[in-house]
């Protein structure tokens, strides 16, 4: 088997769901429709609980901006970014904004080049992403989260597991743990699969 390439192509073709949104009550439906996986529904009705989730967010990978939409609702007040290396994507915003008032920028691009001061989010996600970095990038982009969170600032990050082509980038809990604290962050607790880590005051 030969190794898997991203390229833009790949990302604008892996979006077959998006022929079928066309509002922002399309999406919203895309976002509520019953999960294939009933543990995705628990991963949304568990994940964070009792998370303190204020401020500005940063969103990894927003995708079909799911996260954005969720934490939006579960976090009135909040403003969330989001980057996203999909350009097909940016149809999304106007929907987006509709159905999510909480929702700042969106970026398209490397998601290591967030252009953003020092200690600027209160809270960074990376669901279902790091696992479609390559190495070098999933380590550049802890140390930019870890810079870009204010002190006291919490990160909330999940990798898939199932082997798949895209997933080049497959690990463990524990070594996702080593890999944080090698770079400053604090375990916090790990809450149904979604590791929680804090930058120190």
């Amino acid at each position: 088997m030969r190794d898997f390439e991203y390229t833009p192509e790949w990302y604008a073709d892996s979006v077959e769901w998006l022929s079928g949104v066309h509002s922002g009550d399309d999406l919203r439906e895309h976002f509520e429709r019953p999960p294939t996986h009933p543990e995705y529904a628990e991963r949304w009705e568990r994940w964070f609980e009792g998370a303190e989730i204020r401020g500005r967010v940063l969103e990894l990978g927003f995708n079909s901006g799911a996260t954005i939409y969720r934490l939006c609702k579960m976090f009135p007040g909040v403003t969330v970014d989001g980057i996203d290396w999909n350009e097909k994507l940016r149809v999304l915003e106007p929907w987006l904004r509709e159905i999510a008032p909480g929702l700042g920028e969106l970026w398209f691009g490397d998601c290591n080049t967030v252009d953003r001061p020092d200690c600027y989010y209160d809270c960074v996600t990376s669901i279902n992403f790091y696992e479609h970095l390559p190495v070098e990038a999933y380590y550049a982009s802890i140390t930019m989260c870890y810079r870009l969170l204010v002190p006291g600032g919490y990160m909330f990050v999940y990798l898939g597991k199932p082997k798949q082509p895209a997933h080049i980038n497959l690990r463990s809990d524990s070594r996702v743990c080593h890999d944080m604290l090698a770079r400053g962050f604090e375990f916090v607790r790990k809450q149904r699969g979604l590791m929680v880590f804090r930058k120190p005051d």
